[in-house]
């Protein structure tokens, strides 16, 4: 959900729009501008111009949307004042859009509001939320270059991820979806994800990753059931199911005795997963795997009941 300024969680009629929003709607993030603007005294400099941070405002704005169960969905923006480069404003509030005057100091900023943020709130919550840089720099909320931006999304990106690798930070934000491709071509530190169908230590020739692949690939049997008057079959069937939005099953494998179903839990916090299996099945084993953070892998093998 969008809500403009950021300054509007502030105001208690809002939050209460807010509160229905979540609860009659199912609204779980909100993302609004100006974070960084000066109503909310996030930066400063002193005589010196050293950078100075006070982050008691968004304190309190966060703590007031995660009390009525909504996470924050982080727009990087504006630019404080004095960082500002040039007088380039949107919105009655005066948004500033101009690339910072030091990329050093934006950085600076950028990390020590993300360390607070894990601080205060723990780095399992969050790993929940999302961090994007800007707003819309391809039209009338960014006044610098296009690789001005560039160079701001390196210096956000490599704040928040020296935070805590595991931190989700995206962009361009851009409007009609432009700039995604020159921001794959451009940036020299892209993210980049290793993930393997099996956990193994050394070279996947070593382990071999490709024979258990091969397992994992065998297809199973099918068969058409014949009409029965005696019985109504269901309109569906599933082989278990649960409700645990953060659980997630990758794979069903057939062994001796019946199947092996992998899950992966993706907060990186302990869960109880309930399952349903249908009719004739239960659990054989429990196998905890190697755990990969946030990832927790788990392996359950099932049996037909005799």
């Amino acid at each position: 959900m969008g809500s403009e300024g950021a300054d509007f969680p502030l105001r208690e009629d809002l939050l209460g729009h807010y509160e229905i929003a979540h609860n009659d709607l199912g609204v779980q993030y909100i993302r609004f501008h100006g974070i960084f603007h000066d109503n909310l005294k996030a930066y400063s400099e002193d005589e010196q111009g050293n950078p100075r941070f006070n982050f008691e405002m968004i304190d309190k704005l966060y703590d007031n949307l995660l009390d009525i169960g909504i996470r924050p969905f982080v727009e990087l923006s504006f630019m404080p004042e004095q960082l500002t480069s040039k007088d380039t404003y949107i919105f009655h509030w005066k948004g500033n859009t101009s690339p910072p005057k030091d990329y050093k100091k934006w950085e600076a900023l950028v990390k020590g509001f993300v360390e607070h943020c894990v601080k205060r709130y723990g780095r399992k919550e969050v790993r929940k939320w999302y961090f994007e840089v800007w707003n819309e720099p391809n039209i009338v909320f960014w006044s610098g270059t296009q690789e001005k931006y560039w160079e701001l999304y390196k210096h956000s990106a490599k704040a928040i991820k020296e935070v805590d690798p595991w931190l989700k930070v995206g962009g361009p934000a851009t409007a009609g979806g432009e700039w995604v491709k020159e921001l794959d071509l451009r940036l020299d530190d892209k993210q980049t994800f290793y993930y393997s169908i099996y956990p193994h230590k050394g070279d996947w020739q070593e382990a071999g990753v490709l024979d258990i692949a091969k397992s994992y690939s065998e297809p199973f049997l099918g068969f058409q059931v014949q009409e029965n008057s005696n019985y109504i079959l269901p309109s569906e069937v599933s082989l278990f199911t649960f409700q645990l939005v953060n659980i997630i099953p990758t794979s069903i494998q057939r062994t001796e005795e019946g199947l092996r179903c992998r899950f992966y839990e993706t907060f990186g916090e302990p869960t109880k997963l309930q399952l349903k299996f249908a009719e004739g099945w239960q659990v054989n084993q429990i196998i905890p795997l190697k755990e990969v953070l946030p990832l927790q892998i788990c392996e359950i093998d099932i049996k037909k009941i005799k």
